[in-house]
């Protein structure tokens, strides 16, 4: 069974230990959310939902600063196109 939590953690590419340490849980309550054992709090849903908005966010802020440096420096637009500009 793939819970909530599992699904957010996965999606973000974070560990259990990592999202325990996030939300400042043992990692054995995270593993019981994890795993269905326990259920997940509202609460840590919430949490783990602003930090994927937030990593989100980060991810779109650093795509403009390559979009911008690849337009400065005359690279093309796509990664895919780098070895047609050789």
């Amino acid at each position: 069974m793939t819970t909530m939590f599992k699904l957010v953690c996965d999606s973000y590419g974070l560990s259990v230990r990592e999202a325990a340490k996030f939300l400042d849980a043992k990692p054995d309550t995270a593993k019981s959310w994890s795993s269905g054992r326990n259920p997940t709090p509202e609460s840590v849903i919430d949490k783990l939902t602003w930090l994927s908005v937030r990593i989100d966010v980060a991810a779109r802020e650093e795509l403009l600063k390559i979009e911008e440096t690849r337009a400065k420096h005359g690279l093309p637009e796509k990664s895919g196109d780098w070895h047609r500009r050789r």
